[in-house]
């Protein structure tokens, strides 16, 4: 990866209003149409705005309301979206750019497939990071069956299952808000269907038990290989699994299995994440598949993406914590108030309350006002340069990392005494 700045000719006053607004670098991405140029030479003149016209309108398909596509010149984008965490944000534009190039030049190749990671609007221009695909993503053996951390440390990594999905993977830290420090890091998969040559985000909501269970046992040894193995006090990982393969009797059979051999001589610790739930989920399926996971894992943990889903009545569950995705909250007083009352009723089912999917300092403040204990997300992970090790994360260089100076701070932030 190289570093580059881009000297852009947008109104700067767009530029000014996405750091003024606080929007994390992390769901800023640039996307190069400068392959499609070279390949055009001398007709790029021509061929420009036929290429300007797809790219936006492609890429408006899969925007969420407060995404934004911004051209910069006549080759650049500016892909904005706040509320997606960076390992997410960042592969849905690899997927963009991909069909891009095969529209325009008929295939795809990795070499020409590279985005810019932002790390900055300053008075110059826009900095980022280069981030190529090659190396990254295609050069991964086609019969890998499972990721493997390079050096102890976790990094990006693909798994297969059946030849029929990808999935990428990230690890990020859970900040303890009240503690100031980081004890612990979740694994983030991102599924992908193969087909037809082409690679689009997996509906999970649709995939056979089976193809679910070989995903969460692949991710499963993925974060059990996070594990120090040489004595060493490791921190707890959190491994998403999805409530309907450990409720039943062939999931619990094949995790079962995957857990008996995911832990001898790894001195860290696994915490389930039972993902899936709603506001319709019986209670006595969160016991079951509870009770079931609970002798092989430090703790389980309830996760669900719905703020007025209702966790009192997972109280009999005997959970060590209960999460929620803010990823599509919205950040006003009607959001405010609904993390507060979820919260509250969770509060009485587990002692620790966890915000995934944090992009941004408002959404940080918003969930620890609303009473949640952890968070995790792009505003955390910025910050923990170095992963799986236990730091120290202070709350003015959270501030400061993504915004200016903490004397700016409002006085309700973490660490910062109120008024």
């Amino acid at each position: 990866m190289t570093d580059a700045q881009l000297s852009t000719t947008a109104p700067r006053a767009v530029l000014e209003r996405l750091s003024q607004a606080g929007v994390s670098p992390a769901g800023l991405t640039i996307l190069s149409m400068e392959p499609i140029r070279a390949h055009c030479g001398a007709r790029w003149a021509s061929k420009r705005e036929l290429v300007w016209e797809f790219t936006e309108r492609h890429v408006r398909k899969d925007m969420r309301p407060h995404d934004q596509i911004i051209r910069l010149d006549e080759v650049n984008y500016l892909l904005v979206q706040p509320r997606r965490c960076r390992h997410e944000a960042e592969s849905l534009a690899i997927n963009l750019l991909r069909t891009i190039h095969v529209y325009f030049l008929g295939s795809a190749a990795p070499a020409d497939i590279g985005i810019g990671r932002v790390a900055g609007i300053g008075p110059d221009g826009i900095d980022y990071i280069v981030v190529p695909l090659v190396g990254q993503v295609d050069n991964a053996p086609p019969d890998a069956e499972e990721p493997k951390a390079r050096g102890g440390a976790p990094q990006p990594a693909l798994v297969f299952a059946d030849q029929r999905y990808r999935i990428v993977f990230s690890v990020d830290p859970i900040w303890n808000v009240y503690k100031r420090a980081v004890g612990a890091y979740v694994v983030n998969p991102l599924v992908f269907a193969l087909s037809g040559g082409e690679t689009r985000p997996a509906d999970l909501s649709e995939v056979s038990l089976k193809d679910l269970t070989a995903i969460d046992a692949a991710v499963l040894t993925a974060a059990a290989d996070l594990l120090p193995t040489d004595g060493t006090p490791g921190c707890a990982v959190h491994v998403p699994l999805h409530l309907r393969v450990a409720s039943t009797d062939f999931g619990r059979h094949q995790l079962g299995a995957r857990l008996a051999t995911a832990r001898p001589g790894r001195s860290g610790r696994l915490v389930a994440c039972l993902g899936g739930l709603d506001r319709g989920t019986p209670p006595s399926r969160i016991a079951q598949a509870t009770a079931f996971l609970k002798p092989h894992c430090q703790g389980v943990v309830a996760r669900c993406s719905a703020a007025d889903a209702d966790p009192s009545c997972w109280a009999d569950a005997r959970l060590s914590a209960v999460a929620l995705d803010l990823s599509e909250l919205p950040l006003d007083s009607d959001g405010f108030h609904l993390l507060a009352r979820f919260a509250e009723k969770a509060s009485g089912v587990a002692t620790a309350l966890i915000a995934h999917r944090v992009c941004s300092l408002p959404a940080l403040t918003t969930a620890w006002a609303a009473g949640f204990t952890h968070v995790s997300g792009d505003v955390i992970t910025s910050c923990v340069m170095e992963q799986m090790v236990a730091v120290r994360v202070r709350a003015e260089t959270l501030w400061a990392a993504q915004v200016r100076s903490f004397e700016e701070a409002p006085a309700g932030f973490p660490g910062r005494l109120s008024a």
